[in-house]
Parts: C-alpha cells; sequence; structure tokens
C-alpha cells in the first residue's frame, strides 16, 4: 500500500497507465485512480509522461510522411521526455 493513498498502491497506478490513457477503466477504477493522482504527485507525472507519449506517437502514426526516418521519431520522443525532465517518477 502507498503511504500517499492508501486505497490505490502507486504500482497498481502504473500497471493501470494503459488502460486509463485508453479510457478503458471501469468509472469506480477510473475515480480512485484520479483521487490517487491528486495527493500522489510522482505518479501525476508518470500519468502526463505516458500521456505526452502516447500523443507523440499518435501524431507520428497520423502522418507518416512527416517520419521520415526511425531517427526523426526518436528525436521527437526524447524532446517530448526533455520537457518533463525533473519532474520525477513513481
Amino acid at each position: 500500500m502507498s503511504a500517499r493513498h492508501p486505497d490505490l498502491p502507486c504500482r497498481q497506478v502504473v500497471e493501470l497507465v494503459t488502460e486509463y490513457l485508453e479510457h478503458a477503466l471501469s468509472i469506480e477504477d477510473r475515480n480512485q485512480l484520479e483521487q490517487h493522482l491528486l495527493v500522489c504527485a510522482p505518479c501525476a507525472v508518470f500519468i502526463e509522461q505516458h500521456s505526452t507519449v502516447a500523443r507523440a506517437l499518435a501524431t507520428l502514426a497520423a502522418a507518416p510522411e512527416e517520419a521520415h526516418a526511425p531517427a526523426e521519431a526518436q528525436a521527437k520522443a526524447l524532446a517530448a521526455f526533455r520537457g518533463l525532465r525533473g519532474t520525477g517518477s513513481p
């Protein structure tokens, strides 16, 4: 159990990140996770990092003509993470 929020351990947030971002959680699970994010800054940052990467990858997938080389895609992903640097993680 997390000392930050006893009802949802940080480890479970990590396990649920994909379902959360894809809106595949039940309302009850989503509410519980969002309550955890209100009191656990590292988990909130973790979720935001994954959301940023997912948006970057979706952009690349939607416009493959812009992804001229794997190196360019890697540079875009690294830039997304650099924007979040220093904020910590769970």
